[in-house]
């Protein structure tokens, strides 16, 4: 395992979120997250494929707790960990618990997310007919856990320092619906796209910083949430810093520009001996400038005792107009 600092942003949040503390019923349904995006769910064996071995080994132990099913994640290759449940009475007691995939394909099973515990009186449910549209979820810890098992499954988020991306990647188009319609009940509208060779990987992902520190936030990992407001913060602070410094040195090589058509003004009049003809307050601004190279408008008019910003600008466009006749 890769130390803290080094492991990337998407797998600190899903390591914060193997890390809960879960009740009973929300542990039920986290898992029910993680399995109902796997790689297979069905009568014929329920698979999860990872890189992530927080997840691997978070469905592993809870496979264990919720189920007392034994299933240890298996090394597939460098990367990958398999965790298998083959087509025994253990899959069909998943099935019972979580609810057959229906005929035309995975779907998410509301129903299964009612908390039934008296302990948990105090996490509202929701309350109308699973079947229904409108679900109070705004409250409800299953729906919280179970979108994080679906994050531990499916999800992905970028570096925030590089972007704000945070995505769900869904094989199944069905089940892509099905979770597109559970985000927005969460008040979360997710854009969408298609991958893969054949499009066939369905996309849901979120570009705004506040919409991804809230979703993570609500998932249950409130530390990488607040870091990542943190970097959006940094983020801004020094996007105003760059501007300011942009405009700083915009506002120089215009200041740097004048001084420089303003001498050769001045040299070019007393070339042709026209320097000596100009009037005092001229000749008083030509003699200004000669004296003070490098000076902006600004110093000049600091220097100049008496002598208006508005005057002094006024005069020395006189010098280069004149200039520029010869």
């Amino acid at each position: 395992m890769r130390g803290q600092s080094e492991a990337s942003f998407s797998a600190r949040v899903k390591a914060e979120l193997c890390r809960q503390t879960l009740h009973a019923c929300c542990a039920m349904s986290m898992l029910y997250g993680v399995l109902l995006f796997g790689r297979k769910y069905a009568r014929t064996g329920i698979e999860l494929s990872t890189e992530n071995e927080d997840v691997a080994w978070f469905a592993s132990r809870r496979l264990e707790e919720c189920f007392n099913i034994s299933a240890i994640p298996a090394r597939l290759g460098k990367k990958k960990l398999q965790l298998s449940v083959d087509a025994t009475e253990h899959t069909r007691r998943i099935l019972d618990a979580y609810g057959p995939v229906r005929p035309g394909g995975r779907q998410i099973n509301y129903a299964v997310l009612d908390s039934e515990e008296p302990e948990q009186t105090e996490h509202e449910s929701p309350t109308d007919d699973p079947n229904g549209e409108e679900y109070e979820v705004e409250t409800a810890c299953c729906y919280r856990a179970f979108l994080a098992g679906v994050f531990l499954s499916c999800g992905s988020i970028g570096e925030p320092r590089r972007q704000y991306h945070l995505e769900f990647a869904v094989p199944f188009p069905r089940l892509a619906d099905s979770l597109a319609r559970y985000l927005e009940e969460l008040g979360f509208f997710a854009k969408r796209t298609k991958r893969g060779e054949h499009g066939n990987i369905h996309v849901l992902y979120f570009k705004d910083n506040e919409h991804i520190a809230d979703l993570i936030g609500l998932m249950g990992a409130m530390e990488c949430s607040l870091n990542l407001a943190d970097v959006a913060i940094e983020k801004t602070l020094r996007n105003k810093v760059n501007r300011q410094t942009n405009s700083d040195t915009a506002n120089l090589n215009r200041a740097a520009a004048a001084a420089v058509r303003q001498l050769n003004a001045v040299r070019l009049l007393k070339k042709h001996g026209r320097l000596s003809a100009l009037s005092s307050p001229l000749r008083e601004v030509a003699d200004l400038r000669v004296a003070n190279p490098e000076a902006s408008l600004t110093e000049l008019c600091e220097v100049a005792h008496g002598i208006t910003r508005s005057s002094l600008y006024t005069r020395l466009k006189k010098l280069e107009q004149l200039a520029d006749i010869l």
